[in-house]
């Protein structure tokens, strides 16, 4: 596993847990709570802060348990790895704007006449107010980078099998 790939499965364990508490303070059962101006700015910077401190206890973990090894300290990056990570940001950045394509059609469906809402009897896809903007976008970023984690680890794993 090339150092690159060690980075990736950290920031993607990361990523998950972080975006799960994230979830966890953002919703209260199935329903988005509905804070207000200096709470969301307090989670946004809770977020950033998480993150950080998350991010670097995974990088101890590594370091502990994975040690660095002799081919570890040999490894240079080549245009594999450049490739690679072009590829999963480019995938990443598809699932942002994808998602953030559907935030808008979302918001402008729920806006206009019943008659144009896909013929859904009962809409329920609604986004309501700061908090729910927060969250849905805040979620589009998130399942955006473990997607592109998640593609590196995917295409380091694909050559490996090829090599």
């Amino acid at each position: 596993m090339t150092p690159t790939e060690k980075q990736t499965w950290g920031s993607l364990i990361s990523g998950i847990l972080v975006f799960g508490w994230f979830i966890m303070k953002m919703t209260d059962g199935f329903s988005i709570v509905a804070y207000e101006g200096n709470s969301l700015l307090l989670i946004f910077i809770s977020v950033i802060i998480v993150t950080i401190i998350v991010k670097i206890i995974m990088a101890i973990a590594a370091a502990i348990f994975l040690g660095p090894n002799k081919q570890d300290e040999d490894y240079m990056q080549d245009e594999r790895d450049l490739a690679i990570e072009r590829n999963a940001d480019r995938i990443g950045f598809l699932v942002v704007t994808s998602l953030i394509a559907i935030v808008i059609m979302l918001l402008v469906l729920q806006d206009s006449s019943p008659s144009y809402r896909l013929g859904i009897e009962n809409w329920h896809l609604r986004i309501e107010g700061s908090a729910g903007m927060f969250f849905v976008l805040m979620s589009s970023l998130f399942v955006g980078h473990l997607v592109r984690d998640s593609a590196i680890i995917l295409f380091y794993r694909r050559h490996a099998i090829a090599v």
